[in-house]
């Protein structure tokens, strides 16, 4: 007999470049902070140090 499936949250991060800018994409399935533990929260972050608007 098989057993049932698990799943497991976790939490992760991905690192990429485009056009000479750092990115970072954080990824939080089981929600960013208690209340929103029923959503998925996805963030998008500029991590080059000598990025200007």
């Amino acid at each position: 007999m098989a057993s049932p499936p698990h799943a497991v949250t976790v939490r992760g991060a991905h690192q990429f470049e485009i056009v000479g800018y750092r990115w970072s994409v954080r990824f939080y399935p089981g929600g960013f902070s208690p209340p929103h533990r029923a959503l998925v929260s996805a963030f998008l972050k500029l991590t080059s140090k000598d990025a200007r608007a």
